[in-house]
């Protein structure tokens, strides 16, 4: 985004005070340049306000992954049982749904 030209002029070019005039004043912004920075706060706070949904998302998706995956645990050890295969002992399921023992080495 450029940075608008102004033809602002000060409405009070002489202060009073040092901090400004003297109700603290020292003029008003350009109104293009209002305008802009208006723009930019409101598309700076949307963003802010997207990625926080993001965030929710994220943490919906993290936490239906880990449900999945404590379900399909839970089937492997449902299997694991019927088959016979021993508390502790160590198996692997091949693509082809075989459960073959793990070696140890």
């Amino acid at each position: 985004m450029q940075t608008p030209t102004t033809e602002a002029t000060p409405t009070n070019p002489t202060p009073t005070t040092e901090n400004g005039s003297e109700n603290g004043s020292y003029g008003e912004l350009a109104p293009e340049v209002l305008n802009a920075v208006t723009q930019l706060r409101a598309r700076s706070e949307a963003l802010v306000a997207e990625v926080g949904r993001m965030e929710i998302h994220k943490a919906a998706l993290t936490r239906e992954a880990v449900e999945i995956n404590q379900k399909a645990q839970s089937l492997l050890q449902q299997e694991a049982q019927r088959l016979g295969i021993p508390n502790g002992t160590s198996w692997r399921l091949t693509p082809e749904g075989t459960a073959m023992a793990v070696e140890d080495r």
